[in-house]
């Protein structure tokens, strides 16, 4: 058994209609985007009262907009595109064509870094170098190769955003697994890890090291 009601909240100067829907056996709310971008859907239990239902919008709304915002954000667009954090004029026939461009510019930048960072944390003899384009990851080591890979993407973001994927991988050189051993070697060598680690999830193709955190 089950209730509807149609309800809009605003944010920003923007509306979003909602549907919230009050079933039985739900536990908690929750809040999720609908068949439309800008429309919500509310699951509540039964007898849920509305003012819950506005508070837990008021509160999750915008955090649900980041993440939404952070799955369609691209660093391209008509006639520009982000490389190494600086918005560029740049216009495409085909996707093709734009890969072909940044993995230009990536080549020389990434290999660089790569040596810098081998020579810095005593990693030898040198990795060989690949770029591809990787959606699940930013970069990987394979030991059996010796071989590391980074993600095309990172031709969007800033150098330093760059640095802190090199430093992951070339950690792993030591050790293999996320441990306290290895956490310590990337803040060694990155101290600004954490921060650069949400640029990547957050999308941040704009960012620069020297702008304050949100």
């Amino acid at each position: 058994m089950k209730r509807q009601v149609e309800r809009i909240y605003s944010y920003n100067g923007k509306e979003y209609p909602c549907l919230i829907c009050f079933r039985r056996g739900m536990r908690r709310i929750t809040l999720s985007f609908g068949k439309e971008i800008d429309t919500l859907k509310v699951s509540a239990p039964y007898l849920t009262s509305l003012a819950s239902v506005d508070n837990m919008v008021k509160r999750y709304l915008p955090k649900l907009l980041l993440r939404r915002d952070d799955v369609y954000r691209l660093p391209y667009g008509e006639g520009w595109v982000y490389v190494f954090g600086e918005k560029k004029e740049g216009a495409f026939p085909d996707e093709t064509a734009r890969k072909k461009f940044l993995l230009k510019e990536a080549k020389p930048i990434f290999l660089e870094r790569l040596r810098h960072y081998e020579g810095l944390m005593g990693v030898e003899p040198p990795y060989r170098l690949s770029i591809r384009s990787m959606r699940s990851r930013f970069g990987s080591n394979s030991k059996t190769t010796h071989r590391i890979c980074l993600a095309l993407e990172l031709v969007h973001y800033d150098v330093s955003v760059l640095d802190s994927v090199i430093v992951h991988e070339l950690a792993h050189h030591f050790h293999f697994d996320h441990g306290e051993k290895f956490h310590a070697l990337c803040l060694r060598f990155c101290p600004n890890y954490p921060r650069l680690r949400k640029v990547l999830l957050r999308k941040e193709y704009g960012y620069h090291p020297d702008q304050p955190e949100e």
